[in-house]
């Protein structure tokens, strides 16, 4: 494993930078971070309405839980849950609900 690969990611949302380390959802490092995110299911991948589309770099296989809460077009369009993405490589991503973040860019630190 490269010293790289063990550094957190940092995600740029609004002015703000987010820490997002190995093993944590998208979801998990902006609410840590004080940042909302809108959820009705606490991030436990049942309720859909932290849905983000991954504008740049490869899209991450959906999880069982975004087979089921996203449509296929969506899911071919890069839609994914924020709770269900869990530290990736970098990449950007725009949230598709009303009332949450508009733009996280994710980034080696």
């Amino acid at each position: 494993m490269s010293p790289s690969s063990k550094l957190p990611i940092c995600v740029h949302v609004e002015g703000h930078a987010v820490p997002w380390h190995k093993g944590d959802t998208l979801f998990a490092a902006l609410m840590g971070a004080g940042l909302p995110v809108q959820s009705a299911c606490s991030g436990r991948g049942q309720c859909g309405l932290c849905m983000v589309r991954v504008t740049e770099a490869p899209v991450p296989e959906p999880t069982a839980a975004e087979k089921q809460l996203i449509d296929g077009r969506r899911l071919q369009q890069g839609a994914r849950l924020a709770c269900c993405l869990v530290h990736p490589k970098p990449f950007v991503v725009r949230f598709l609900s009303q009332g949450t973040l508009p733009i996280a860019a994710a980034k080696h630190l």
